[in-house]
């Protein structure tokens, strides 16, 4: 009797553990289709990015709209075409823009004058068929294009993904780290300022691995962010690493769920035009994490 008992138990756990990894996984394709359809469709998407360009401090930086054609730069002649002027003040620190001639510029809804108005990182300006976004810190600003429905959306094909692994939804120890501060080099040859939360322990078949937990440290409760590489990175996975963000831990909790098919690929995977950490040597897998989002050219 006892042993038909743990039969029905095994059972129902089988069949419970079945549904719920069905579950798990559809919904994890659910989120990868939805991720796909923003990356080819949005007006903001990566794929649309056309350059990005550093503003200087004090120095206009000026959009000139020849035919179907944008010109970022700092030019020291009048071309006397429709043009706009990003200037960037550190101290505040703010970009602004306006229309020194008129032109067919609009911030969001509004059409920019010749008097400067304030940008935040939630605004769009319009320039014809052009957006622009400005992004600003007390150290550095940039301001990105982009071309809608252009030739890098247009042919957009998809993401490259590791099917649902959930042998890769791991439990991971929490060892907490010193808190202190971390400046990871990125992509565009810029630093990004973390926070070493914790370090995570774990295994993977056996074998013994650790990631280091960072926080942002601008905002070192916002959020847990893993930047790491793997064996296969370079091969199936992306050369310059791959991210996992995360809720962090309480404090005194000892334990997480890190799941590896989280894994996303930073945006200047796709295009250059973006400024991305680079994971460092501690965060340097030596074994294949096979979940996750692949390499995007071997799609």
């Amino acid at each position: 009797m006892k042993r038909a008992w743990l039969l029905v138990v095994l059972l129902l756990v089988t069949f419970t553990n079945g549904a719920f990894a069905s579950d798990w996984a559809d919904s994890l394709r659910a989120e990868r289709a939805e991720a796909d359809d923003y990356l080819a469709n949005s007006p903001l998407s990566p794929f649309a990015a056309i350059g990005q360009t550093v503003l200087r401090p004090g120095q206009a930086l000026r959009v000139v709209l020849p035919v179907d054609t944008l010109l970022l730069g700092y030019p020291t002649a009048d071309p006397g075409l429709p043009q706009l002027e990003f200037t960037y003040q550190p101290d505040v620190p703010v970009v602004y823009v306006r229309s020194p001639q008129g032109g067919d510029f609009q911030l969001n809804r509004q059409k920019i004058g010749p008097i400067p108005l304030a940008l935040s990182s939630a605004d769009t300006v319009r320039a014809e068929i052009f957006l622009l976004k400005a992004y600003a810190s007390s150290t550095s600003a940039r301001l990105r294009a982009f071309k809608p429905g252009g030739h890098g959306q247009s042919s957009f094909h998809g993401l490259n993904w590791y099917p649902p692994n959930p042998d890769l939804r791991l439990t991971a120890t929490i060892q907490p780290a010193a808190r202190d501060t971390v400046l990871m080099p990125t992509s565009a040859g810029l630093e990004k300022s973390y926070i070493r939360h914790s370090t995570l322990h774990f295994t993977v078949d056996g074998s013994k691995q650790t990631l280091t937990l960072f926080a942002p440290a601008s905002d070192p409760d916002a959020y847990g962010f893993i930047p790491f590489t793997d064996a296969g990175a370079g091969e199936s996975t992306y050369g310059g690493g791959r991210y996992i963000d995360l809720d962090l831990p309480a404090d005194g909790q000892t334990e997480l769920l890190l799941d590896f098919n989280d894994a996303y690929n930073p945006l200047c995977a796709y295009v250059p035009h973006y400024n991305c950490p680079i994971p460092p040597p501690e965060n340097a897998l030596d074994i294949e994490i096979e979940a996750g989002e692949m390499i995007y050219e071997k799609h």
